[in-house]
């Protein structure tokens, strides 16, 4: 995809997005209202009707257990018949997991594959519009807007071909929405953030915690603090606690810390008053510890979703590490469960000679390839990669061709030539955890590289 070409694509998808998820802003807020018991009977009458709803088209559902939470007349007693399930599991069952015409009437994207196998994940038009509703509604809460307008954004999904453009970003002109590649994001290009906080004055930062950490330390180097945010989103990455106090002070605004996932099955958001509560318009976060399955406490997260008919899971298992305590009546209004910690995706950021720190490299360069398993990307200097997969195929041509799609993806994406090595294995070595890092910088190279 072309950075510049992007401009009126975005603008339209801006605009539809926008439209589509202002039919559900109202049952959203009534679900905000809602007390706390009130939130468990809502739950669990959405809960039911979806899983209905799958066992009548998908055999994975056919066991006895869903039959029984079917029957259920409270939600803990629901959740209580349900076995838990993972990634892997639902990757092994494809052929019983989605019915025949799955795909019929639905947009599709894959999972990073950070515990294991990628997962293709499918969505209703309507779902997709749900979604941006939910976070529609936490932006509304702050600017009094409906919408993402008037948003700087640090993507990773657009590429500038051309490194040495003056122009490094694509406009939404119609929403006022900046896309700055996370590609671009070197100490020399800081007169142009600047420039661009000054010129399009947005109100919202949207990014992952890595990228606004790194535009963050950027900003201070030359003590610049922006005038105009009113509101900081982080996503997809741990937020550290010094990240996130460098970020709201160079931005000048309370950073907001998102906790979603790319099967679209939990959203937890930050209040005002930096409490993390899970929205009961999007569903149940559990934790699993050695204890059993609890609503509260410390342990892996398990989800189960509501109004996600075309990705019905439940009792999912996430592989994040969180803290959830009881409900409890917060100043913003909300009575939910709440996430006091999480320890969730990890992976170290590529370092390039010119200062650039670069994060989601190998989630981004393999999203659309086909034929992986798993994988793992390993920088062992500065322009020196090893990269670890675990092939879906055999035909040594295709794996060639696999080969050279990923090394010319990560070449464009880094702006410069690069050396791959790549290494077939039967499995990526896991933490305890069962995870590993998707991206990991060699300790002994990092601590003698001195970028120019």
């Amino acid at each position: 995809m072309s950075f510049k070409r992007s401009s009126l694509g975005r603008s339209a998808y801006s605009i539809v997005q926008t439209f589509g998820a202002r039919l559900y802003r109202r049952s959203i807020i009534s679900a905000e209202k809602l007390t706390a018991d009130q939130a468990e009977d809502y739950l669990l009458s959405n809960a039911k009707k979806e899983l209905l709803q799958a066992k009548k088209s998908i055999l994975f559902y056919d066991g006895q257990g869903y039959s029984k939470a079917a029957l259920s007349t409270s939600l803990s007693d629901f959740l209580k018949c349900l076995p838990v399930i993972n990634k892997a599991t639902l990757k092994n069952k494809d052929g019983s997991f989605f019915p025949k015409n799955w795909k019929k009437g639905k947009t599709s994207h894959t999972t990073s594959g950070s515990s294991g196998s990628p997962l293709t994940i499918f969505s209703s038009i309507k779902e997709r519009f749900y979604g941006e509703a939910l976070l529609c509604r936490q932006i509304e809460k702050v600017t009094q807007k409906w919408g993402v307008r008037n948003c700087l954004i640090l993507s990773g999904f657009y590429v500038n071909d051309s490194h040495d453009e003056e122009r490094f970003f694509t406009r939404d002109w119609i929403n006022n929405n900046i896309y700055i590649s996370i590609y671009h994001l070197t100490p020399a290009n800081v007169g142009k953030y600047i420039a661009a906080l000054q010129k399009f004055k947005p109100e919202i930062i949207y990014g992952y915690a890595s990228s606004l950490h790194t535009v963050a330390q950027m900003l201070a180097a030359v003590n610049y603090v922006a005038s105009d945010v009113k509101m900081i989103i982080s996503t997809s990455e741990i937020l550290q606690q010094n990240w996130r106090t460098l970020i709201g002070q160079s931005f000048g605004a309370p950073v907001h810390n998102l906790y979603g996932s790319q099967e679209g099955c939990h959203f937890a958001f930050e209040c005002a008053n930096g409490v993390m509560h899970i929205h009961p318009a999007r569903g149940v976060i559990e934790v699993q510890n050695s204890e059993g399955l609890h609503r509260d406490g410390r342990g892996v997260a398990v989800v189960t979703p509501i109004k996600r008919p075309s990705f019905p899971v439940f009792r999912y298992s996430l592989e994040d590490v969180v803290k959830i305590s009881s409900p409890k009546k917060c100043a913003c209004g909300l009575n939910t469960y709440q996430i006091d910690e999480i320890d969730g995706r990890s992976e170290d950021l590529v370092v390039s000679r010119d200062g650039r720190k670069v994060g989601y490299l190998n989630f981004h360069a393999t999203k659309d390839v086909k034929g992986l398993l798993e994988s793992q990307l390993v920088q062992k200097n500065w322009e020196d990669f090893d990269f670890l997969y675990v092939p879906s195929i055999v035909d040594e041509a295709k794996l060639l061709e696999l080969e050279g799609k990923i090394k010319s993806e990560l070449s464009r994406r880094l702006g410069m030539p690069i050396k791959v090595d790549f290494l077939r294995v039967e499995r990526i070595p896991r933490n305890a955890r069962g995870k590993f890092k998707a991206v990991v910088v060699d300790r002994k190279f990092l601590e003698t590289c001195s970028p120019i």
